[in-house]
């Protein structure tokens, strides 16, 4: 089994899982939480998190599996894993910190995070692990996203040459 195909079944696998996660979202839209954004800051429920996350997997899949079938060269099959290992652990650090919070705003002002939850108002204090959830998940979703650009350029060179 090729690793890139095997890297494009688990992101399909991945992608399939947030969409039945976000189901009933789709089938039983709500109007108490909206996905808004404006300059400041954008908002975001844990549903609406499912399908972000279903469909930035499936292009995911669809672009390691166009790389497989199609290119003269693979993508690194390694840089491939970690690149899915990285994402699918900030995808779920991310959906506990938002399911904890209970859907949440995000700020970025400068260079700090400003995080408003839906469950502020009614909650004397927050516990400090979704909040360390939610940065780690950050952190490896932005190296799952360099170890995707990394390979794709590495790849990219190695076509061309």
């Amino acid at each position: 089994m090729h690793l890139d195909m095997l890297t494009a079944k688990l992101f399909g696998a991945l992608a399939g899982l947030a969409a039945v996660l976000a189901l009933p979202r789709i089938l039983r839209p709500s109007l108490d939480v909206k996905w808004f954004s404006n300059g400041t800051y954008s908002g975001i429920s844990p549903q609406q998190l499912w399908i972000v996350v279903a469909l930035v997997s499936a292009a995911f899949a669809l672009t390691y599996f166009a790389v497989a079938r199609w290119s003269p060269r693979t993508a690194n099959g390694y840089l491939s894993l970690g690149h899915f290992v990285s994402t699918a652990a900030g995808i779920f650090l991310i959906s506990l910190a938002t399911a904890a919070f209970g859907g949440m705003s995000l700020a970025l002002k400068g260079h700090a995070l400003y995080v408003a939850t839906l469950r502020m108002a009614d909650s004397p204090a927050l516990s400090p692990w979704p909040m360390l959830a939610l940065r780690c998940g950050l952190w490896s979703l932005t190296l799952g996203c360099l170890a995707f650009l990394s390979n794709l350029v590495m790849t990219t060179m190695r076509v061309l040459r």
